[in-house]
């Protein structure tokens, strides 16, 4: 390989590392850098990437890296790592241990193993005191070689999701397990309450049938997983306004074709409705099509939130301003956009007021349904 292309490789794998360090996120990877991620990370610390030590899951929002059985027992086998383990103790239905993880120059740190144990007794006790030390030393070995990550015995109990990765392509199995990590907001969001959301969504589809049906989950599943009710409506908003540009998109289908159309009409051909010679009647024009426009183009759910918040206004102000609901507005006007719709706002409204957008006690929407 020549100076050129390891210079090439080597400035396309810093791209690769600065979009995970900064993001931590897997999933912004294209499939192909996330199997030189995968590999990269390996290589670094003496893995066979063909083994698969490590395995992907959904946590804090974000799609990461845990280390498998095989990574912590090859980075012992290669780093001619020891474990030591003290005797371990029960403390307020907790049973501990800790371990201490050794290089042959010396070097070495700790870590500690906890599982709950209370009331346990017999074949299950001696399991949940396996279960510590096993976390004690796996979390000791990642310590030692400076390797960040969670170890598979520490997954379980935690809110996170496995995910199914191709080794090979990098290419996600099943999309649906992204669909649990919330879509990207601004830092400076618009926050909205339990009310407002179940107002909005109404706007939007007619209740919570519906979103269950666009979304796939219930409102309750996207919060166990870290979601607000911004970003839920955000992506309900954008599925919604997606579902609704491929509705509106003409089908070739619905026209006769011209060709046809005109040899129907020709001289001579078996048109019970006028004589060979007969000029054909004029036909009516066709109605131009209107162009399809997403709404959401040149402005966006979270800025419009962002400038009615800045406007002292709420949703309610706007659907007195044009008189409809927002959502059903867009879907009566398909080339309203929500531009359009701020710039009747601005133009209609004098003095800002306040408006409370504090949480309310709005538990669980749409749970019933």
């Amino acid at each position: 390989m020549t100076d050129k292309a390891l210079a090439t490789r080597d400035q396309s794998e810093a791209k690769i590392l600065e979009q995970v360090v900064i993001g931590g996120d897997l999933s912004k990877l294209s499939s192909p850098q996330r199997v030189r991620y995968y590999q990269t990370v390996c290589e670094s610390i003496g893995l066979n990437p063909l083994t698969q030590p490590f395995a992907y899951l959904t946590l804090n929002k974000r799609l990461v890296l845990y280390a498998r059985k095989e990574a912590t027992d090859q980075l012992g086998a290669i780093r001619k790592i020891s474990i030591t383990l003290d005797d371990g103790a029960h403390v307020t239905g907790v049973y501990r241990v800790k371990a201490r993880a050794s290089l042959p120059d010396g070097r070495f740190t700790e870590a500690t193993g906890a599982v709950a144990a209370e009331s346990l007794k017999g074949e299950a006790l001696a399991n949940a005191m396996m279960k510590a030390e096993t976390k004690a030393a796996r979390r000791a070995t990642l310590r030692l070689v400076g390797l960040g990550l969670l170890d598979e015995s520490e997954v379980e109990g935690l809110p996170a999701e496995t995910v199914d990765v191709d080794p090979e392509t990098g290419e996600i199995s099943d999309e649906r397990a992204l669909d649990m990590i919330p879509p990207e907001l601004p830092d400076n969001a618009t926050r909205i309450s339990g009310n407002q959301f179940v107002q909005a969504v109404k706007e939007v589809g007619g209740g919570g049938e519906h979103f269950n049906e666009v979304m796939g989950h219930k409102p309750a599943e996207y919060a166990e997983h870290g979601w607000s009710y911004a970003h839920m409506l955000a992506a309900y908003t954008d599925k919604v306004a997606a579902n609704k540009r491929d509705s509106l998109s003409p089908e070739s289908s619905e026209a006769a074709p011209a060709a046809h159309q005109a040899a129907l009409e020709a001289p001579g051909v078996d048109n019970p409705t006028r004589e060979p010679n007969e000029p054909a009647e004029a036909q009516p024009a066709a109605t131009e099509q209107p162009e399809i426009i997403d709404p959401y183009e040149v402005m966006n759910q979270t800025e419009f939130s962002e400038r009615l918040e800045g406007a002292g206004k709420d949703y309610d102000d706007v659907s007195k301003v044009i008189g409809l609901p927002i959502f059903t507005y867009l879907k009566a006007n398909p080339t309203g956009t929500l531009a359009e719709i701020w710039a009747k706002c601005e133009a209609a409204w004098a003095e800002p007021s306040v408006v409370d957008l504090s949480d309310a006690a709005a538990e669980g929407p749409f749970n019933n349904n």
